[in-house]
């Protein structure tokens, strides 16, 4: 009896052992593994012993289950993501790098289009739109030459350059004009390109036109037309009423120079003012030295010398051109006219640009 009271107060010890808290379980050692033989109630062990061994092995059952309860609640917990080191596994997906697709302008279409194409975005399915069977282009190919010239020309009075450029382009191309059609569709192209501010180029077209229709009054008309839309004529009234003012003949020239027209200018100050007074030959030296025509600039300058002897600039205009031709008979002579120009200034600015070009000049005996 004392010994089953002693197994019995054993045994309420360890199953209080086995449902122990986890922490308890995990602070007590883990016990040594029984050796022997395997359980047979017909051995000669005793009694005792097969029950220590079977305590024992639920100690141990309970202690594992312990530890794997412990282990599943830990595997939830939310731990510190690693740096990104290296390159991502393969099953790992990169996110979009939509900048490799956006162009410099910033086009939402073409974005799209572009991702489209590197097959990150799928294509959209075909609405099956129907096309038309007649090119836009060729539509309006039956229409008589006259109403297309019609139309030409309110385009070009709405002030719709590009759309009047495509429709006179496709009527030149077309081939069935007259003389008269050729010459209207022509300075409309030309009424045209001023509006898209190509003013070099419709100052060339404008002496081809010229040359190919030497007494058309469309032609004449023509230029009539660049002067009012560029703000010119204005200012070539203001050079017409007063010859002389240097600051009329100065804005006059900062527009053509603006524009780019050198050749007008020229023609105007030299064909259509006709006019010999000093505010003139100025304006037509600064026209010839900015076209390099040093041998015209020299000419306008000996007579403006006749003609002005008191005015050094003058002397100093033909000394810039024979300076510029760069041979050495052409610098002896610069340095004569500079030296002139220098006995009968009174300019100080005008004579900080003679010194100039005088420490510059060899000095000849």
């Amino acid at each position: 009896m004392r010994i089953l009271a002693f197994l019995f107060g054993s045994g309420l010890a360890l199953l209080a052992i086995i449902h122990a808290p986890a922490a308890r379980s995990q602070a007590m050692p883990s016990l040594p593994p029984l050796t022997g033989e395997e359980d047979d109630l017909s051995s000669s062990k005793s009694f005792m012993d097969l029950l220590r061994r079977d305590l024992m092995q639920r100690i141990e059952d309970a202690r594992k289950q312990n530890q794997a309860g412990q282990a599943g609640s830990t595997s939830h917990r939310v731990t510190r993501p690693e740096p990104e080191l290296g390159q991502r596994p393969s099953a790992q997906s990169d996110p979009v790098d939509l900048s490799k697709y956006i162009g410099p302008d910033g086009n939402p279409q073409k974005t799209l289009d572009k991702l489209i194409e590197k097959g990150v975005i799928p294509k959209p399915a075909s609405l099956n739109i129907p096309q038309p069977t007649k090119s836009l282009d060729k539509q309006w190919d039956g229409v008589e030459i006259g109403k297309r010239l019609k139309y030409a020309e309110d385009l070009v009075e709405r002030r719709k350059p590009q759309t009047a450029l495509e429709e006179l382009g496709a009527i030149l191309d077309s081939g069935e004009l007259n003389e008269d059609q050729k010459l209207k569709a022509l300075t409309l192209h030309e009424k045209a390109l001023l509006l898209s501010r190509e003013y070099k180029q419709v100052q060339e077209d404008y002496y081809r036109l010229k040359a190919y229709y030497p007494n058309s009054d469309e032609v004449n008309r023509l230029k009539d037309y660049y002067e009012e839309e560029t703000g010119l004529t204005p200012l070539q009234d203001a050079v017409k009423k007063d010859p002389a003012n240097v600051e009329a003949h100065r804005a006059l020239l900062e527009k053509y120079f603006q524009l780019g027209w050198l050749d007008f200018a020229e023609q105007f100050f030299g064909d259509e003012m006709r006019d010999t007074s000093v505010a003139t030959f100025k304006s037509l030296s600064d026209i010839y030295y900015r076209k390099k025509e040093l041998d015209m600039l020299i000419q306008l300058s000996q007579a403006g010398k006749t003609l002005h002897p008191d005015t050094p600039d003058f002397f100093y205009n033909e000394g810039v051109a024979l300076y510029a031709k760069g041979d050495a008979l052409s610098r002896k002579a610069a340095r004569e006219q500079f030296m002139q120009a220098k006995q009968i200034s009174r300019d100080p600015a005008l004579n900080v640009k003679i010194n100039w070009y005088l420490q510059h000049l060899p000095v000849t005996r």
